[in-house]
């Protein structure tokens, strides 16, 4: 059972990275998995990043770098979804605000 932590966003000199922690609270190995960050708003729906989960070990824990398109995140009243999906188990959903730092 693989499940996401609220993303965390950096800016890089390409644009916007997002952090998404992910553990395997089961008691066997995952397979690999996909995470997407879907951007929601009035408006809809559109996403912002895709990328792969390796395997976790039992209460493993990994650190999952998501490239986004940094158009969709500066969209006010957003909001991100993280959706992991791993074949033949059920989608784990997990929404929060978007919070990006501050640039200095």
């Amino acid at each position: 059972m693989l499940s996401p932590l609220a993303p965390v966003f950096e800016y890089t000199p390409d644009g916007i990275d997002a952090y998404v922690e992910v553990q395997n609270f089961g008691e066997i190995d995952s397979s690999k998995s996909q995470v997407r960050l879907i951007v929601t708003e009035e408006a809809g729906e559109q996403v912002a990043a895709t990328a792969t989960v390796r395997p976790l070990a039992p209460f493993e824990k990994s650190l999952v770098r998501l490239v986004c398109d940094e158009r969709l995140l500066q969209k006010k009243g957003a909001s991100v979804v993280v959706i992991l999906e791993s074949e033949g188990l059920p989608l784990e959903a997990l929404t929060s605000k978007i919070e990006l730092p501050r640039i200095r």
